[in-house]
């Protein structure tokens, strides 16, 4: 969750300046964290519609969380406009307005919604409501390409390997999640009884309905799982002995990725994406490919052998 630059205190959030009381409710979503800005200071309905576009400031009366948020949401990477939308409701006062538009953000389905109470001012009760949404920003903006090549992956092993007191357990949970395509769930409730370190067999579950199927294990793997071998049924776990989290391998991916100074950043799901590009550039045909992956449908392994670059190795003859 980002943190605003004012603490709430119990029942919402109090500024001297205005006055102004508001409650917050927040709900978090899987693909992301929640933002939003703060209760806005409370001004009458047609007040506000007139100020709307000024700058903060005293002649506007935008000088209080209003704009100081804003600030802060910015230099936590979060812009208006950009990857969070905010939509206002003022209902000065009236509370058949206020529940009808709260019926209307709730069809939004945002991240979180905001409702504030104001002083009287000008002899009008002002309130609002406030919706944030986050906004799905396209991969581009953040990446040139949603795999990593052999080589940087090699680089990210080495530095998680060079990581702290754990490095052992987050390079071969890496390597592993590489060299078998596996999901971030997949790779977080990995079991040893999957595991036939004797001869050399991983039993691969897959989320999300996909095929099961039983991977070889090669050297690199092998050496890196004997050492995590303890009392757990889980094969990777945190040092209360507890099984990772999905959070955990994100976390850890993160700052492994900014170790290793990779170009742009990371999450765990581009380890899976680079298993597909790796193994279609190698010359696995799509149906057994598909079947590595676990997927049931061929047009999701397509994505990795259109990429694939022997395809075009004919097209000039120089």
């Amino acid at each position: 969750m980002v943190s605003f630059p004012y603490a709430p205190r119990t029942g919402g959030a109090y500024d001297s300046h205005h006055r102004t009381a508001g409650v917050a409710g927040c709900t978090r979503r899987r693909d992301g964290g929640v933002a939003a800005r703060g209760p806005r200071a409370a001004i009458g309905a047609d007040a506000a519609d007139r100020r709307a576009d000024e700058p903060c400031g005293k002649r506007s009366g935008r000088t209080g969380p209003y704009c100081r948020v804003p600030g802060g949401l910015a230099k936590l990477g979060w812009t208006e406009g950009r990857d969070v939308q905010i939509e206002y409701r003022w209902f000065a006062g009236e509370q058949e307005r206020a529940r009808a538009y709260a019926a209307e953000l709730v069809q939004f389905k945002p991240d979180v919604i905001f409702a504030g109470y104001g002083t009287l001012i000008g002899g009008v009760a002002a309130g609002n409501l406030e919706l944030a949404r986050r906004i799905r920003t396209s991969h581009s903006a953040y990446r040139v390409r949603e795999y990593l090549t052999e080589k940087e992956v090699n680089r990210l092993i080495e530095a998680a390997r060079k990581r702290g007191r754990n490095g052992p357990r987050d390079a071969a949970a890496i390597l592993l999640a590489y060299r078998h395509g596996l999901r971030a769930s997949e790779l977080c409730s990995l079991r040893w009884a999957q595991v036939d370190l004797r001869n050399g067999r991983l039993h691969v579950n897959r989320a999300k309905g996909g095929i099961e199927s039983v991977h070889p294990l090669h050297g690199p793997e092998l050496r890196a799982l004997r050492p995590l071998q303890g009392s757990s049924p889980y094969v990777f776990i945190t040092e209360a002995g507890t099984p990772v989290t999905t959070a955990w391998f994100l976390r850890m991916i993160q700052r492994t990725g900014r170790a290793a100074k990779l170009p742009f950043p990371i999450h765990p799901h581009m380890l899976r994406h680079s298993t597909g590009y790796k193994l279609a550039n190698g010359g696995q045909d799509t149906r057994s490919l598909a079947h590595y992956l676990g997927h049931r449908n061929l047009q999701s392994t397509a994505r990795y052998t259109a990429l694939a670059p022997d395809r075009f190795a004919g097209f000039w003859k120089d």
